[in-house]
């Protein structure tokens, strides 16, 4: 499965599971419509048809010479024709596929937007957005992620038992990958779909903490990779809504060369410096799973074809942080544009580079993890 996690996360995967329970299966608080089976209803069509012409031949049987000479007409067309038939049946199927692709519909109920986790009491509310995009759920920020330091030895590990987040509410929205099992299916999404898909999982997260804000809580929005990407889109879109916004390994510009990649659904990474984009090879083993794959590496492409070094160019950023790793072989790393952004231009509250740090640094090591909550809450 790491294989698999690694090739689809490019832009966006929490490579760590938390949660000691592992990652559960997709909730689907939505009924979907099964797709409309085009084969079926024309055969459908071809029956009625039959039967009318039967009844029609039967009671014009007096004009029988009349009809042949309609059907050697019919035929002559038919021949003429034939050339545009192939064109015709491909554009259908084209279409065919298109129409049985159903966008994610939201559930009415908030409660169905999300899960949680921790003391349901609590003032301080983290909404965490996970990477991706991928169907498991992702748990982080929770209890078995509180002690411990996966980069130290056993008396390094006590000073590093931290509470982390325990004492508050760990909120996990649910992206449109979640909800939606078109997205899963064997119909290929398109990249103008994807774009909508993603921007539901973005006003997902708006509904969410709209909710937790209507209930006076304090509100921390954190994002890792494609999780950052929906970030930064909040961000874009709607301002700082929370108390804080932290997008942790994602990008504001991401090369053109693995947006249009991922846009035909196309994996790409990055080399260990974080440099050079290449296209991955899916393993034979995971090439049954080429169609899942490629609809969920354009849900990445429906995020990171927007040039947020524009779209942030405007948006207060003073209360929102801003991580990357140099060693970053998912997402690459920032360019000079955006830290000159986050630097200077329009200056975040807080601009963090982890220098050889990789994707998933900022939660294998608990020390790193430590630190950013300290960071986040100290001026609080």
């Amino acid at each position: 499965m790491n294989r698999l996690v690694l090739l689809i996360s490019f832009l966006f995967l929490t490579l760590y599971y938390c949660n000691d329970d592992g990652p559960t299966e997709p909730k689907l608080p939505v009924e979907m419509p099964e797709p409309t089976n085009v084969e079926e209803e024309t055969n459908t069509e071809q029956t009625d048809n039959d039967q009318d012409n039967s009844s029609t031949d039967e009671t014009n049987d007096d004009n029988s010479d009349q009809s042949s000479t309609d059907t050697d007409q019919d035929s002559n067309t038919d021949e003429t024709n034939d050339d545009n038939g192939d064109q015709t049946s491909t554009d259908t199927d084209q279409d065919n596929s298109e129409d049985n692709f159903s966008h994610t519909v939201l559930p009415d109920a908030i409660e169905d937007l999300f899960e949680m986790k921790g003391d349901i009491e609590s003032d301080t509310v983290w909404v965490y957005i996970q990477g991706g995009a991928v169907l498991d759920r992702d748990y982080p920020l929770n209890s078995s992620n509180s002690s411990g330091c996966s980069n130290c030895d056993q008396d390094e590990a006590e000073v590093f038992d931290y509470p982390y987040f325990v004492d508050d509410l760990v909120v996990y929205p649910f992206q449109s990958q979640h909800l939606n099992p078109y997205i899963h299916r064997e119909s290929e999404l398109t990249f103008e779909q994807a774009k909508i898909e993603s921007a539901l999982s973005a006003e997902i997260i708006k509904k969410v903490i709209d909710h937790f804000n209507s209930m006076e809580k304090t509100i921390y929005l954190i994002g890792h990779s494609y999780g950052a990407f929906l970030v930064n889109e909040i961000l874009s879109k709607y301002g700082s809504i929370a108390r804080k916004s932290i997008s942790l390994n994602g990008r504001l510009d991401m090369d053109q060369v693995v947006v249009d990649g991922f846009s035909e659904g196309i994996v790409w990474l990055f080399d260990e410096n974080g440099q050079n984009p290449y296209e991955a090879e899916v393993p034979e083993e995971y090439a049954s799973e080429i169609k899942l794959i490629s609809n969920l590496s354009k849900l990445n492409a429906g995020l990171g074809f927007n040039r947020y070094t524009e779209k942030l160019a405007e948006v207060d950023l003073s209360d929102a942080i801003f991580l990357f790793s140099e060693n970053d072989m998912n997402v690459g790393d920032f360019t000079p544009e955006a830290i000159k952004l986050l630097k200077e231009t329009n200056p975040a509250e807080h601009l963090i580079i982890l220098e050889n740090g990789t994707h998933e640094t900022i939660f294998a090591d608990l020390r790193e993890t430590k630190k950013l909550h300290d960071l986040i809450i100290m001026d609080n």
